[in-house]
């Protein structure tokens, strides 16, 4: 189609040590601190490893309400997302209400109400949450497209084909989302990313990683 707005760029790449403790306190479900500098959750520090040694296939960090918490080169190049607000770093308001990130999706008509279907599935487990009704909120008010097919019944939200991207430098892609990583429970973070689906998608990625305005890291 993601406070602690940390980035794949920003954090060094944790010892053996410091993955092991922080791979135990996930399993014991019991998620680090929020950063002081905000509410966003804090990922552990072995994720934004993770994202670079998947370069450059695209991947990032996400929340259960799609708020974008981190991501690599590639997955910035992708979506552009350094020029973005971090506060406007959501990945379905990016997909619905930003003009330029729907360019990307050639099929975006077609692909749209399975995105409202995905969206619909998670506000029926938050119907009372008032930080899921700020989002659907948002959501609607910010493009009428999401308004009009929110009132619609029976859009699907499963399934997960390929995605066609259309590029401005690096032309067309085709990628299929994958998941890196969950956190056990319900609601946790989640580390997803797009591998090619054809040999002229993944001969065009690192072309398209190097597009990226953030700096390289080790």
């Amino acid at each position: 189609m993601i406070s602690l707005p940390a980035n794949a760029t920003t954090v060094t790449v944790p010892s053996r040590k410091e993955v092991r403790k922080e791979l135990a306190v996930f399993l014991r479900g019991r998620r680090p601190r929020a950063d002081a500098r905000g509410s966003e959750p804090a990922i552990p520090a072995l994720l934004p490893a993770l994202l670079r040694q998947v370069e450059p296939f695209p991947a990032a960090v996400l929340t259960a309400r799609w708020d974008i918490l981190a991501f690599n080169r590639s997955y910035d190049a992708l979506f552009g997302l350094e020029s973005v607000p971090v506060r406007h770093r959501n990945a379905m308001l990016l997909y619905f209400a930003d003009g330029s990130q729907r360019d990307l999706w050639p099929d975006w008509a077609d692909d749209a109400p399975r995105a409202i279907g995905q969206v619909r599935t998670a506000m029926a487990r938050h119907d009372a949450d008032p930080e899921w009704a700020t989002l659907l909120e948002r959501l609607r008010r910010a493009c009428s497209d999401f308004d009009r097919m929110w009132q619609q019944a029976g859009l699907d939200g499963h399934g997960n084909p390929p995605e066609r991207f259309r590029h401005p430098v690096a032309g067309a892609l085709r990628l299929t989302r994958f998941p890196l990583w969950a956190e056990p429970g319900e609601d946790g973070l989640v580390a997803v990313g797009y591998t090619p689906a054809d040999a002229a998608t993944a001969a065009k990625l690192p072309r398209l990683q190097a597009l990226s305005t953030l700096p390289p890291r080790p």
